[in-house]
């Protein structure tokens, strides 16, 4: 099996962009919505199939971001791998050990790690009341918002490392500044009770 690197780039460039081609005036229908969804589901699967196929005689760096991309652009999963971004994860981060200055995949790791802490700040800001001590400072610091806490710090040491390959690039150092920006709010809200 031949391996086309711009093939691969190409689908890098093309993303989550399947909507994008009609105008905000164009009112689209919902099943032509759901159409172009499944359409695109489908070739999501074609092209994880495709990178996988080439995995197996090319251990690249490029093949293995690009299968986190892929799997970052599915939003359904029966397991729940994909809330928590497992292949998104794993993906970027075999990509990181074939090449520590991919930046790339170091941004969408931390990305990823943020999308988790997400998770865990729903779950911790879910929690019925009944559930919630007379101690608030126990109730804020629970093992969800540990959780949270833990993987914003994950994701800004994944952007740092961005950073460090690649110093110039705003759309990283803005990342950054807002990981801190969501990390401050946690702890002046725990600090405000």
């Amino acid at each position: 099996m031949s391996y086309n690197e711009n093939l691969l780039k190409s689908w890098l460039d093309e993303d989550e962009d399947y909507l994008e081609d009609y105008s905000e005036e164009e009112e689209m229908l919902e099943e032509e919505s759901a159409v172009l969804y499944i359409r695109n589901c489908i070739q999501t699967n074609r092209r994880i199939n495709y990178c996988k196929k080439l995995l197996t005689q090319h251990k690249d760096a490029l093949i293995y971001y690009t299968l986190a991309i892929l799997y970052r652009t599915y939003d359904f999963d029966p397991d729940g791998n994909l809330l928590y971004k497992k292949y998104v994860r794993y993906y970027c981060i075999m990509a990181i050990r074939k090449d520590r200055r991919y930046a790339s995949a170091w941004a969408l790791l931390s990305e990823t790690y943020y999308w988790i802490a997400l998770v865990a700040g729903e779950v911790a800001s879910t929690r019925p009341l009944s559930s919630i001590s007379d101690d608030y400072s126990e109730s804020l610091f629970s093992k969800n918002r540990k959780e949270e806490i833990k993987y914003i710090e994950k994701a800004l040491c994944c952007v740092k490392k961005a950073l460090q390959i690649e110093p110039q690039n705003e759309e990283y150092l803005n990342i950054l500044k807002f990981y801190y920006q969501k990390r401050n709010e946690i702890y002046c809200f725990k600090s405000g009770v």
